[in-house]
């Protein structure tokens, strides 16, 4: 589990917030650990279902396509999410 190893920092929250935060950890060079107390990364981006087309950079269907594609980022730096 988490308590057996070091991390420089912990995230409380995989919503949105939490996932940018342990991405810019990483990016630091800090060992970053995300705690999600729900079943599943996105926050209150679960609770979006119209289209999502006014955030800078990236227009989806939904805010569960949102949350795939923070959360595949967030995969490729092998953040650990319990």
């Amino acid at each position: 589990g988490l308590a057996e190893v070091d991390f420089d920092v912990v995230v409380i929250g995989g919503g949105p917030g939490g996932i940018s935060a342990a991405i810019w950890a990483r990016d630091l060079g800090l060992k970053a650990a995300v705690i999600e107390s729900a079943n599943e990364l996105g926050g209150q981006l679960l609770r979006i279902h119209n289209p999502i087309s006014n955030y800078a950079g990236l227009a989806v269907p939904d805010g569960r396509a949102m949350r795939d594609a923070f959360a595949a980022t967030m995969a490729t730096f092998d953040i650990p999410v319990t």
